[in-house]
């Protein structure tokens, strides 16, 4: 897909107190990447990221929060009430600047570092080397940009599915993060019995293959043991997490359990083709 010139948000240029020289009309090549981003969406896509820093910054969380996708907003903060707690007041109490410079612009995914340091001009301490850093995304929505942040990429459809005797599991979507994925699957027992997706007795027992051969693994201490368990002919959907780091075109080939078992004693294993 063509990325398309989206409907340009005007914004006017603020010279309040965070006192931050933001040069995004010089940062064209990606950090990570190499990969460059074009003419036509490199001040575009700098003056979204000024906007959402600058509303920050000036205390503005609500006019912040606005800017954020809808999908970040589903998955991360449901409310301007819980954005302004969990990520605002944690990150720009007091006087704050900010820069950013294009991280990764793989595949039409643009991704900006971005540190968040006192304000030099407010706290007469002139060096910025003590620095919150995270992962800002600029996403393509309606007729718009948004942006997702906080470290999360983007959401990426998927709807593959694989089927044995015992289960039947349907990958939906998957959320990439900076240090994460976290996959979206969809379950049905086939039996009549109890099955257990995994028991958990081997940590390396669920995990993806990336297209490279390496084994990425899933993170199932951070699921409750009900959600590996499906009571006969019962259907339900679970997220599972992966200890993966994002890396620029990096496909994953197959979802697989391997220790699929039946309450009564029987054991399966399913390869999901993602």
């Amino acid at each position: 897909m063509v990325l398309q010139k989206k409907k340009i948000i005007k914004i006017t240029k603020r010279k309040g107190q965070h006192g931050s020289a933001v040069p995004y009309t010089n940062e064209s090549t990606s950090i990570s990447s190499g990969g460059e981003v074009s003419d036509v969406f490199k001040e575009q896509f700098g003056n979204i990221l000024d906007e959402f820093l600058t509303y920050c910054t000036e205390h503005n969380p609500v006019a912040a929060y606005n800017l954020l996708s809808s999908d970040c907003k589903n998955l991360m903060y449901q409310s301007e009430e819980i954005f302004e707690s969990s990520y605002y007041r944690e990150k720009f109490e007091g006087n704050k600047s900010y820069d950013f410079q294009s991280w990764s612009t793989n595949d039409e995914k643009y991704v900006y570092l971005v540190r968040i340091f006192d304000n030099p001009l407010a706290t007469g301490v002139g060096s910025n080397s003590k620095y919150v850093e995270e992962y800002i995304t600029i996403v393509p929505e309606e007729d718009l940009f948004k942006i997702n942040i906080n470290n999360y990429i983007y959401r990426e459809d998927i709807y593959k599915e694989a089927s044995n005797d015992l289960i039947t599991a349907k990958v939906t979507v998957v959320d990439n993060y900076m240090e994460e994925k976290v996959y979206s699957i969809n379950l049905k027992n086939n039996t009549e019995d109890t099955i257990i997706l995994d028991t958990r007795q081997n940590p390396n027992s669920t995990y993806l293959v990336d297209e490279n051969g390496n084994n990425i693994y899933a993170l199932l201490y951070e699921n409750n043991e009900t959600d590996l368990i499906l009571e006969p002919k019962e259907a339900k959907t679970i997220q599972i997490k992966f200890n993966a780091t994002y890396r620029n075109g990096l496909e994953m080939e197959r979802l697989e359990f391997t220790n699929i078992e039946k309450e009564i004693g029987e054991s399966s294993m399913l390869s999901i083709e993602l």
